[in-house]
């Protein structure tokens, strides 16, 4: 009895993960990233943002050593950053995400929303099945 317990949980746990279609399984990487990054944010781990970023980043004509700096320079002014995602826009191997992020001080807070405002962490490219933050790709201020 226990066996056949054991099976129909395998049975069930398996038809979940065939009922997720690969759209939907990229939009929960893509979110499961942007959690990750809200995560590091507040550990000021750097380090962890920047693995989630492309070799070829490049957004509104600033590099990825540059959106480096811009990390550190909004942990040096927040201490919790929060990551509210309202859509994932798949098209191929490349994602728009809009959402709302929120940084928070004991001071200050500060919410805007992306890709309509700074836009840095709201493009994605998928490699070799791996998702990255890529920017958009664009030179303009």
């Amino acid at each position: 009895m226990r066996q056949l317990g054991v099976l129909l949980l395998c049975l069930f746990l398996l038809s979940c993960n065939l009922a997720s279609s690969p759209e939907d399984m990229d939009k929960i990487r893509i979110e499961d990233i942007l959690k990750g990054i809200a995560r590091d944010f507040c550990w000021k781990d750097i380090e962890g943002i920047m693995t989630q970023v492309h070799p070829d980043f490049y957004h509104k004509g600033m590099y990825g050593f540059q959106l480096r700096g811009l990390w550190q320079d909004r942990m040096a002014r927040f201490d919790l950053l929060d990551v509210e995602v309202r859509d994932i826009d798949l098209a191929g191997s490349r994602a728009t995400v809009s959402m709302k992020l929120t940084f928070a001080a004991a001071d200050s807070t500060l919410s805007y929303l992306d890709p309509d405002t700074e836009g840095d962490a709201s493009y994605f490219y998928r490699e070799d099945g791996v998702w990255f933050l890529c920017g958009n790709q664009q030179n303009f201020k």
